[in-house]
């Protein structure tokens, strides 16, 4: 189900979907100049358009499932009537923190509401002058860019609840993450953690796979618990990592292709126990390194997933090692 921008201009009367509905997209401008008091959105709904509903002055009452929303666009609730009501802040409307109110280069120390479940996309991006924030329990989505440009930002603590990290949503932050124990993220998406600029980050033992590039470009030191078991490496996940020395911890089956690639600074590598395959090009530009260890539980190596020979090992000054 689709409809075009501008489609309830000027409707007067409450709109609610059939749970049934498919609709996935509120386009651009859908809602704009509607004159009811009430939308009720399916739960279908994953993408909000932008100004969406700019200028419905009446429009009191918005639901949606915040958790279900990947992306909203600019100005999409700018001038209705429930927007003009919030005070200046964190505006939050059913679970997803939207927006700050106000002017957002004074702020220095924020506490999220308890009801947000969702934040949205570069919500606090480019926040210079934010040193504290408190994030809440029950928080269940980071979007992309949410933290990024935060620069002097000192701490920040990911709450047991969260299980998605959008991409790029800690760029050019140096804050210390300290993730909960007992946590419910299993999976670092694609980019999470790209130009990441902290002096360490410490994965937690419940996190199992690695997105394609989740450290591009981190500019710091990986530690992973003791007890982790990484079940995948994504496409690319430490592609131009600026760390000396990394230890995986045993579990990856494979790493895919690239997946060290461009780590320019990289000189010591510990392959993780249990690695059977390595992809193609998974060391490419890695001039640095110096003792790249792999487990013995490797069979297979893919096309010029490593040197071909001890000799052209030599002008990247390796020394591998195969456990046996």
């Amino acid at each position: 189900m689709t409809f075009d921008g501008e489609a309830f201009r000027m409707c007067e009367a409450e709109v609610k979907f059939h749970e049934d509905t498919t609709l996935t997209t509120v386009v651009a401008d859908m809602f704009k100049d509607y004159l009811g008091t009430s939308i009720e959105l399916p739960a279908s709904v994953t993408t909000i358009g932008a100004r969406a509903f700019m200028d419905a002055l009446n429009l009191e009452t918005i639901e949606f499932d915040a958790t279900k929303i990947t992306s909203v666009g600019f100005d999409a609730f700018r001038n209705t009537k429930w927007y003009n009501s919030q005070p200046d802040g964190i505006v939050v409307l059913s679970g997803l923190a939207y927006e700050i109110k106000g002017a957002r280069n004074t702020l220095t120390s924020v506490t999220l509401p308890a009801d947000t479940v969702v934040l949205a996309g570069s919500l606090f991006n480019g926040c210079s002058n934010l040193t504290t924030l408190v994030l809440n329990e029950g928080l269940l989505a980071i979007s992309g860019s949410a933290f990024a440009n935060c620069v002097n930002l000192i701490e920040l603590v990911i709450p047991k609840t969260v299980t998605s990290i959008g991409a790029q949503a800690f760029n050019n932050m140096s804050a210390t993450i300290v993730f909960a124990t007992d946590g419910s993220l299993t999976h670092l998406g694609d980019q999470a953690f790209y130009g990441y600029k902290g002096k360490t980050l410490n994965i937690p033992a419940y996190v199992e796979t690695l997105g394609a590039g989740v450290f591009y470009q981190f500019e710091g030191e990986i530690i992973f618990d003791d007890d982790s078991a990484i079940t995948e490496i994504g496409a690319s996940a430490f592609a131009t990592y600026y760390g000396r020395e990394l230890t995986l911890p045993a579990g990856a089956p494979q790493s895919k292709s690239s997946a060290f690639s461009g780590a320019i600074h990289l000189t010591e590598l510990a392959l993780p126990a249990g690695l059977k395959t390595i992809e193609a090009n998974a060391f490419t530009g890695m001039n640095s390194i110096k003792t790249l260890t792999i487990p013995a539980s490797v069979e297979t190596l893919r096309e010029k997933a490593l040197p071909a020979s001890t000799a052209a090992i030599l002008p990247l000054r390796a020394r591998l090692l195969l456990r046996c």
